[in-house]
């Protein structure tokens, strides 16, 4: 956990991809908050409330 922080700290643009019925689970592993990314990118299926959360926090949601 402590690299993975450490690459996302050092990098000037961070990117999580995840297909959007992994959004509103509980994960039994967490590495990352949400907000240590600067972009989203998911599956057009992301509802939308899910978008404007995400678009609230400062991060960007690419939908493809």
């Amino acid at each position: 956990m402590i690299v993975k922080k450490a690459i996302v700290s050092a990098a000037s643009e961070s990117y999580l991809l995840s297909d959007a019925s992994k959004y509103g689970r509980i994960a039994p592993f967490h590495a990352l908050s949400i907000e240590s990314f600067d972009y989203v990118i998911s599956d057009n299926s992301l509802p939308y409330q899910v978008v404007e959360d995400l678009q609230l926090k400062g991060i960007e949601v690419l939908l493809a």
